[in-house]
C-alpha cells in the first residue's frame, strides 16, 4: 500500500502549518522575479495539497507532479485539481535531470515520506548543480528515532546512506532522537555545499546558497524539512529585499524551528485570537504573567506554541461539498 493510501496528507495540522509558512516565504521570491515565471515541481500524491496552495496563493500555473506509483495513474489523474498540473510518472532521480532545471526559475519540494537514503543525495545534487539562479528548493525526510543499541543505530544509518556520508564526529555518538536529527541535517547540508562548490569550480561569478527552511514537526512521525534559495551575485540585492529575517520561522543554521500545534477547542482558539498578536510576558518558571492570558485555563506551553503559529493554524470543518 502506498503512503497516500494510509495517510490523508491534507489534514495533518503541523504539516498544514509548515505548508503555509513555506508559502509565505516563497511569496517573497517576487523580489527576484514575477512568481508567474516560476515552475513548481513536487510530489502531489492524490491530494495535491501543496499544488493547490501554491497555485491559488502564489499564482503559479506551471506545476509538475512526480509520481512513482504509475500503477495508480487513474487515481492521480482523477484527483488532479487543475489543468495546469502535469503529472510525470517515474522516480524523481530519473525525471529531474530531464526537466531542464537551468532554463527557468523553479520551486522544487522533494517531499519524501521515507527516511533519508543514499539516492536522495543524488536528487539534491541534481538540483543544486543545475537549477537556475533564483530558484528555491526543499527536502523533507522522516527522522523517526533509530532503534537498537548505539552500535545497531550506527549500522542502520550506514546501510541507508553509506559510511562516507556520515561526519566523523558522529561515528561514536549515541544517535538518540536529537543527535540523529542533527546528523541528518549535517549530511544534507554537506551535500548542498559540496554540490555548490563543484558547480562554482573556478567561475568568477559564483552561485550562492541561502538556507531558509529548517523545520521540525511531528504528525505521527517526526519530519525534517531543509532548504533555501540558489542565487548569483547580481541577485543578492533582491534576496536582501526579501527581508527574510522578519519571519520568525526562518532558519539559517542548524537550529530547527519546531512546529508544535496544540490541541485546542474552537472556543479556546477564538479567545486566544482575540488577544493576539501580543508580547507574552514569561517569568523564570516559564509561566505567562499577562493578566488576560492568566485567566485562560490552558497550559502556558500551549499558549506560547499557539501564539507562534496562530496565523497559520489550520481550520477544519465537516461539510458536504
Amino acid at each position: 500500500m502506498d503512503s497516500f493510501e494510509k495517510i490523508n496528507y491534507s489534514i495533518r495540522p503541523n504539516k498544514c502549518i509548515e505548508r503555509k509558512m513555506i508559502c509565505e516565504v516563497l511569496s517573497r521570491l517576487s523580489f527576484i522575479d514575477d512568481l508567474k515565471n516560476y515552475r513548481y515541481i513536487g510530489f502531489g500524491s492524490t491530494y495535491f495539497t501543496d499544488f493547490t496552495l501554491f497555485h491559488k496563493q502564489l499564482g503559479i500555473d506551471n506545476l509538475i507532479s512526480i509520481e512513482s506509483a504509475e500503477n495508480k495513474k487513474e487515481r492521480f489523474e482523477l484527483n488532479k485539481p487543475f489543468s495546469c498540473i502535469q503529472i510525470l510518472y517515474g522516480e524523481a532521480t530519473t525525471l529531474l535531470p530531464n526537466l531542464e532545471l537551468d532554463k527557468k526559475n523553479n520551486i522544487i519540494w522533494l517531499d519524501y515520506d521515507g527516511v533519508l537514503e543514499d539516492y536522495m543525495f543524488g536528487d539534491i545534487d541534481t538540483i543544486v548543480s543545475s537549477a537556475k539562479e533564483g530558484s528555491a528548493f526543499m527536502i523533507s525526510v522522516n527522522v523517526a528515532p533509530l532503534l537498537g543499541t548505539q552500535e545497531e543505530k550506527f549500522k542502520t544509518l550506514v546501510q541507508r546512506v553509506g559510511k562516507q556520508r556520515i561526519p566523523i564526529e558522529f561515528y561514536d555518538a549515541n544517535l538518540n532522537g536529537n543527535k540523529f536529527i542533527e546528523v541528518v541535517y549535517q549530511m544534507i547540508d554537506m551535500q548542498i555545499k559540496k554540490s555548490l562548490s563543484e558547480r562554482n569550480g573556478s567561475n568568477s561569478k559564483r552561485i550562492e546558497y541561502k538556507q531558509i527552511f529548517n523545520y521540525l514537526y511531528k504528525d505521527g512521525v517526526s519530519m525534517l524539512t531543509i532548504g533555501g534559495i540558489i542565487y548569483n551575485i547580481d541577485q543578492k540585492q533582491s534576496v536582501n529585499r526579501m527581508k527574510l529575517h522578519e519571519l520568525t520561522h526562518v532558519r539559517s543554521g542548524n537550529d530547527q524551528y519546531k512546529i508544535q500545534c496544540p490541541n485546542l477547542t474552537y472556543k479556546e482558539i477564538h479567545l486566544l485570537n482575540s488577544l493576539l498578536p501580543c508580547e507574552l510576558k514569561i517569568n523564570k518558571n516559564g509561566d505567562i504573567t499577562n493578566k488576560e492570558f492568566k485567566k485562560i485555563p490552558l497550559a502556558s506551553n500551549d499558549i506560547k506554541d499557539y501564539s507562534e503559529i496562530y496565523r497559520y493554524y489550520p481550520n477544519y470543518a465537516e461539510t458536504n461539498l
